[in-house]
């Protein structure tokens, strides 16, 4: 038999066989119903390992007896050869994951039995056997863990301060009446402009600043934020004695809410001493889009910055800036780099017509982006 002979012999084989397998498929097809959204499986909330070599991400499926979803952690080798389960309490969805710098630790947040009222974080050995261990203890809500760089420490953020705590009369006002009344629903006493999240209304509350010591026992987290307005997105200064963070003080005499100017801060790590800013200029977010409305110039441009991130030197930091006036909402936000106390300020997407969406420091010092 000729090798054209045999081959032809071996595709009218292969035909064959897969004639029973297509017909097979083409019975199981069918239109998609309401009860397989049961099992989609989504990935989010991805950060890699410093060595490069997994990914670990927050895996989302619904337990339809419960009517709920189910988030836990999973790791998958960077080269597709393999992925394990992390974590196994379909009550706490686990979220917001984060390695330690030498990668032997992560971070997550989650709300275990036990956990009072709301999410704690929790360290989980990565690179040996072990179960998680809660570091905090705040029954407040933990929001997005960062290590410090020596990996010893971690900074979140909490929603935490209530407007007015400390200037609250010891003879309840009518007002304090009508909160207390509103903490049973009835009735409901708005107070935000923004007042309306995702499952339900905004307390007057404020995000907060804490940090931690993330892997001795018995440690207790320092707040290192004040003031009626809200704190976020922590980062570490290479030699871990600073945090920059965006934040929106009032620069008028207005609520919280209606500022729309962000600016960054530099804080130290242990709360002490104040914050001082290092994005300072311009009028305020809200005069700012009033003078844009009426047509009038800034003399000093105004930007609403915020995402700041040290290189890993610690002599640059980078953050995403949007201007601000009347046409706010429909400009592009852009990636800035200056020097770690927030001088000399450099737009490296100005000239790009278009929106960054994240941005990341490799090793080396180079900055990646992600635009639409």
């Amino acid at each position: 038999m000729s090798f054209a002979t045999f081959s032809r012999a071996c595709l009218q084989l292969a035909a064959l066989l897969a004639l029973p397998v297509c017909a097979l498929q083409a019975q199981q097809k069918r239109p998609i119903v309401p009860e397989d959204l049961y099992r989609l499986r989504s990935a989010s909330d991805a950060t890699l390992s410093p060595d490069g070599k997994w990914v670990v991400y927050v895996q989302t499926s619904i337990d339809s007896a419960q009517n709920r979803y189910v988030r836990d952690l999973y790791a998958a080798a960077l080269d597709g050869s393999s992925k394990r389960r992390l974590t196994w309490t379909p009550q706490s969805n686990e979220g917001s994951p984060a390695f330690s710098p030498d990668g032997r630790h992560l971070a997550f947040v989650a709300r275990r039995e036990g956990d009072e009222r709301a999410a704690e974080i929790y360290v989980l050995p990565f690179t040996e056997p072990g179960e998680a261990r809660r570091v905090t203890a705040l029954a407040k809500g933990t929001q997005r863990p960062v290590w410090s760089l020596d990996g010893t420490r971690i900074a979140f953020v909490v929603n935490d301060s209530v407007r007015g705590d400390t200037t609250k009369p010891k003879t309840p006002t009518r007002s304090d009446k009508l909160a207390a009344s509103a903490r049973k629903n009835d009735p409901r006493v708005i107070t935000r402009l923004d007042y309306v999240a995702e499952q339900s209304f905004k307390p007057e509350m404020w995000s907060q600043i804490y940090v931690i010591d993330a892997l001795r026992e018995g440690a207790h987290a320092k707040r290192i934020t004040a003031g009626d307005f809200d704190h976020g997105a922590p980062s570490w200064s290479a030699d871990g004695r600073t945090i920059s963070y965006s934040g929106s003080p009032p620069k008028g005499a207005y609520h919280p809410d209606y500022e729309l100017d962000s600016d960054l801060f530099v804080i130290a790590a242990d709360g002490s001493g104040t914050a001082r800013n290092i994005t300072p200029g311009g009028r305020s977010g809200l005069n700012a889009a009033v003078a844009g409305r009426a047509g009038v110039r800034d003399s000093v441009a105004s930007y609403d910055e915020g995402n700041p991130r040290y290189s890993p030197d610690g002599k640059w930091l980078a953050y995403i800036r949007r201007p601000l006036g009347a046409d706010a909402a429909a400009v592009n936000t852009e990636l800035v780099v200056a020097n770690a106390d927030g001088s000399n300020a450099s737009c490296l997407t100005c000239a790009l017509d278009r929106n960054v969406n994240g941005f990341t420091w490799d090793r080396q010092g180079r900055v990646y982006f992600t635009i639409g």
